[in-house]
């Protein structure tokens, strides 16, 4: 586990590694897809997106490391969800990732970008009339497309509700707009807490919360 020591901290050239890994795992999830229909434009920007938002994790949050052998072939991100900052402008300003963020908004037509913010706007509101106390927030997750359906992520996730459980977390929570994930994280014992339909759109977003016993 990466934690918010920095020692603990990826370097820069890790960091890069780590958005075009999660980038090409995301490149057919359906949020992703709904909004950019071109796959070319949809790499390129969700590789600046996620590359802001791990700077940001990297120095705030967690990042686990998932690994086949020795080799890294995923990655499963976390930050604490009482953390009323969260991914800020402001954090994104200090861990130097305001460039990724404009090449991320440079990579989407006006269209796509007003999808994006009624996206982040449903997300975001969800967020802000829940109490999170105790609650550690599950952010992302991808592995190598070559390495899925092995069952890394599950081995993965266990190890890290252990960890956040010695933590003294007591609940983890996701959200995904992919309804494909969804039995996936069911069978992972996480329970639908809500289900919102984003404005003007057929675009549903799944809010999980596992319980940490």
């Amino acid at each position: 586990m990466i934690s918010k020591n920095k020692q603990n901290m990826l370097e820069e050239k890790q960091l890069a590694i780590m958005a075009d890994c999660m980038s090409s795992a995301f490149i057919n999830h359906a949020n992703f897809k709904t909004i950019i229909s071109s796959p070319k434009r949809r790499k390129k920007a969700m590789y600046h997106l996620f590359y802001m938002m791990y700077k940001v994790i990297n120095q705030y949050g967690y990042i686990y490391e998932i690994k086949e052998q020795v080799e890294v072939v995923g990655y499963i991100t976390f930050m604490d969800a009482s953390d009323p900052h969260q991914i800020s402008v402001r954090r994104v300003f200090d861990t130097k990732g305001m460039k990724h963020f404009i090449r991320f908004l440079c990579s989407l037509k006006p269209r796509e970008m007003f999808m994006f913010w009624r996206y982040m706007k449903t997300y975001q509101a969800y967020h802000k009339q829940e109490k999170h106390e105790s609650t550690i927030h599950l952010y992302s997750t991808g592995i190598k497309e070559q390495f899925q359906g092995k069952g890394l992520f599950k081995s993965s996730l266990r190890d890290t509700v252990s960890y956040f459980k010695k933590m003294g977390y007591q609940k983890m929570i996701l959200e995904t707009s992919d309804q494909t994930n969804v039995v996936l994280y069911q069978s992972l014992g996480f329970t639908i807490t809500e289900q919102l339909t984003i404005k003007k759109s057929n675009q549903q977003i799944y809010f999980f919360a596992l319980i940490l016993q």
